[in-house]
């Protein structure tokens, strides 16, 4: 073990060596970068809207000086580090290169880089070895009047259009890919070309492409009719593959549109070239202060797409109708579905039938009030009847605005009912409160306590947690969280679990930026389990980045007026909202791996911690697509379309996105 220890010691030191090697070399690229075109140094400064004091070095620069085109190179070195008691420790080295370059007549250039290598001597953890790719990406070349081409070489997603991928209940994923993609947008059509090797990405907070032997082809075209008519297709070509066969998939849309966004249908099919198919519908509409969502689908078993597991084997149908005033609010809604639709005696499958009605209250302006009811019955479609199971799940709460912030008090109650076996019931108490002290600080606590027992126990939780922000300026964000929970019983292990985390964001000086995060996982049983011990994990996130920007707006006749040609960032959050409220509560987990489109082009997935961050980001009005066939149901958004984000010159605009549960 020692030997092992020693010999994972010195590849980390390698890679140390190795990573710092590269670090001064694109420093010194950044310095050529500035040489090359000294006027191109200065970050933009829009000196009309925010002008500089005269002793500041760029106050008295000319914006004509200012070279045409925006422009931006950025570098950051990151650090991850986990050690795990007993288990073992990961080291996992990256570095980031971007360079971006607006064209008068090429369109958007963008080439990207990455460099990752981790050494880890834990078991459990395969993540030893080095890696890196190169992506260049052309955005919004103009074809004469025809409409633009954006072109990617390198590692990409396959993207298929959102018209086919992303519906209500049912979603298509997507794979990564290391190869090329073209795609040609018009006024009221596309067509898009791709192929590249299927791969997956390998690393927590660097990642890089690990490419397989399967091979994907894929051509898409989408086309505006006319009315409000729309319809488009999608075909995947997967070939070599080692687990799914070499099969073609076909997916297709028709949809339909009010002018006046009264009411949208769309209906989705799906075939493959071994014979299964699958089709669903989804439709909405708009009656005053209603939103009616209502939809059905069928999937094959066997059916196929790419090389990416679909939830095939189901049929189902629903029914969601949502009521928003100022006053109160309303929704309720049903499900009904069925796996093992083929009634086949080698799978268990279930019929499952949810109804949810939710109803808010407010009060007056300092209080609200509101209840949920879930009613589920699961059924399997086997002779065992295990998994039956049929009842309710009762939550209400209270929102009050004290002097000291608001609060929220939610009570719950639950009771299932297995036949043949045992009753399980459930109640719970929890108590969320936002603290008004400074208005630079952000206070966020929880307390919770429930109880769990059926017919042959019980089982207790408690849980606190405390989720301290701080923004003492706007180029300084620091936040402190943590949580405590504790388990007991005699139908449970006598668990103690704490969770704290350290984070702070800073740019220190002009164009240089550091982050840490630190965490520290404690698990103890009070009394031992085979193959099962304590646990404590203690992990370290570094970075520091470099960053250049500079450059006028490129104007053209006919263009937007009033464009500033100033820049600012977007960093964002994707979280589970466990409580519903749209507000991340300590112990409320961050969404890793969620794509994050800005403006229908740039590409981000979001971090172990649910973070993502364009940068830089032109200043002005932008919007945001959330990539759905990555979120795991129930969850979801209850409203898919793009969100809309106001960038600020110099500033980082941050926005959370809280993924709620489709099923209440």
């Amino acid at each position: 073990m020692a030997t092992r220890q020693d010999s994972n010691r010195e590849g980390t030191l390698a890679a140390v060596g190795c990573v710092l090697a590269v670090l001064p070399i694109l420093l010194l690229l950044s310095g050529a970068f500035a040489l090359a075109d000294e006027t191109a140094l200065q970050p933009y400064v829009d000196q009309i809207l925010d002008p500089l004091p005269e002793d500041d070095p760029v106050s008295d620069r000319s914006a004509a000086t200012e070279p045409l085109g925006r422009r931006s190179l950025s570098t950051e070195f990151r650090y991850y580090g986990v050690d795990r008691k007993d288990l073992g420790r990961l080291d996992e080295f990256g570095l980031i290169g971007q360079w971006r370059r607006e064209t008068l007549n090429y369109g958007e250039l963008e080439l990207s880089g990455v460099l990752r290598t981790a050494s880890s001597d834990i078991s459990l953890l395969d993540e030893d070895g080095s890696g890196g790719n190169l992506t260049f990406n052309q955005y919004a070349l103009p074809i004469g009047e025809a409409g633009y081409l954006d072109n990617t070489l390198g590692l990409m997603r396959s993207d298929t259009t959102a018209a086919i991928a992303n519906g209500y209940r049912i979603n298509l994923p997507s794979s990564f890919l290391n190869g090329a993609r073209t795609q040609f947008v018009g006024e009221r059509n596309s067509l898009s070309l791709s192929y590249g090797q299927v791969g997956t990405l390998e690393g927590r907070y660097t990642q890089t492409f690990d490419r397989q032997d399967a091979k994907l082809l894929g051509v898409g075209y989408e086309q505006i009719v006319g009315l409000g008519w729309a319809a488009g297709a999608q075909l995947w070509s997967l070939r070599d593959d080692d687990d799914i066969p070499d099969h073609e998939s076909v997916a297709g849309f028709l949809s339909w549109a009010d002018p006046g966004g009264r009411q949208e249908h769309i209906l989705r099919g799906l075939v493959d070239s071994k014979g299964s198919n699958g089709f669903w519908y989804d439709g909405i509409l708009r009656r005053g202060a209603w939103l009616h969502r209502a939809g059905l689908y069928r999937l094959d078993p066997k059916l196929l797409w790419t090389d990416a597991p679909i939830s095939n084997d189901q049929q189902g149908v629903y029914l969601r109708s949502d009521l928003q005033r100022l006053e109160y609010s309303a929704s309720l809604g049903f499900d009904l579905r069925e796996t093992n639709i083929d009634d086949r005696d080698d799978r268990v499958g279930f019929r499952e039938a949810i109804g949810f009605l939710s109803l808010q209250r407010r009060l007056n302006r300092l209080s609200s009030v509101g209840a949920t009811l879930r009613l589920a019955d699961r059924n399997p479609r086997d002779s065992s009847g295990s998994s039956a199971r049929r009842g309710y799940r009762l939550d209400t709460y209270l929102n009050h605005r004290f002097p000291l912030g608001t609060g929220r008090f939610q009570l719950s109650w639950a009771d299932y009912d297995s036949p043949g076996s045992d009753r399980d019931r459930f109640w719970g108490l929890r108590w969320d409160q936002d603290w008004l002290v400074r208005p630079d600080l952000l206070f966020r606590s929880t307390l919770s306590g429930q109880r769990d027992e059926d017919d042959l126990g019980s089982a207790r939780s408690m849980e606190g947690g405390l989720m301290v922000q701080g923004t003492p300026s706007a180029r300084l964000r620091w936040s402190l969280e943590g949580d405590y929970v504790r388990v007991s019983g005699d139908r449970a292990l006598d668990t103690d679990a704490v969770n704290l985390r350290a984070n702070m964001d800073w740019r220190f000086a002009r164009n240089w930026r550091v982050g840490l995060e630190l965490n520290w996982n404690s698990l103890k049983l009070d009394q031992q389990v085979a193959l099962f011990d304590d646990r404590d994990e203690t992990s370290v996130f570094f970075t520091l980045g470099y960053d250049l920007q500079s450059g006028r707006p490129i104007q053209v006749l006919g263009g937007t007026p009033g464009d500033s040609g100033g820049s600012g960032a977007i960093v964002g959050l994707v979280f589970y909202d466990d409580n519903g409220d749209g507000v991340q509560q300590p112990g409320e987990r961050g969404a890793q791996g969620i794509s994050i489109r800005l403006d229908g082009r740039y590409l981000r997935v979001t971090r172990a911690d649910g973070k993502f961050d364009f940068d830089p980001v032109a200043a002005g009005g932008h919007s945001l697509r959330l990539g759905l066939e990555d979120v795991p149901l129930p969850w979801g958004l209850l409203d898919e379309r793009p969100i809309g984000v106001d960038v600020a010159v110099r500033f980082e605009t941050e926005v959370a996105i809280p993924l709620m549960r489709l099923d209440q």
